[in-house]
């Protein structure tokens, strides 16, 4: 028997996972960390150039979310922005999102940007994180890459 997601069109599921995470920045924004932790899977993988951790889900990443918000409104920080996105379906089930996104301090003025790659599942009916890989050394002007802008090519 098919799973009703293998015959949906996949343009509803991209709006799925794009909705989904709206719904992520939208909740560590405003500190909603309940529906920020629901937004990753049991297990969830996060890594950077020299960072590999695995969290459960649980107290280990509520405790894990605790300490980044407080780090980055210790150091400033209003809100997460997203400049832009993409999503790439793998399978009904399966899409990586890569995003660009910039933290804004209590002026407004953006003061850090980020390029993040994650890795999405859907289960038990909602899409979550499995893994996100994050790199603050993202490049000033757009590449290209999320935009369909060539002109770095140029």
């Amino acid at each position: 028997m098919r799973n009703s997601s293998e015959t949906a069109d996949p343009s509803s599921l991209i709006d799925e996972v794009e909705n989904f995470y709206q719904e992520y920045i939208g909740s560590f924004n405003s500190g909603d960390l309940q529906t920020y932790c629901r937004c990753f899977d049991d297990r969830s993988a996060f890594l950077k150039r020299d960072v590999f951790n695995v969290l459960q889900a649980g107290p280990a990443l509520e405790s894990h979310a605790r300490a980044l918000r407080k780090r980055l409104i210790d150091s400033g920080w209003a809100r997460t922005e997203i400049l832009a996105r993409r999503v790439w379906l793998i399978e009904p089930e399966m899409a990586t999102i890569v995003a660009d996104l910039r933290r804004v301090n209590q002026s407004g003025t953006e003061y850090e940007r980020a390029r993040c790659m994650y890795l999405v599942v859907r289960n038990e009916g909602r899409w979550r994180i499995r893994s996100t890989t994050v790199s603050v050394r993202a490049l000033a002007a757009s590449d290209g890459l999320l935009t369909g802008d060539s002109s770095a090519d140029a």
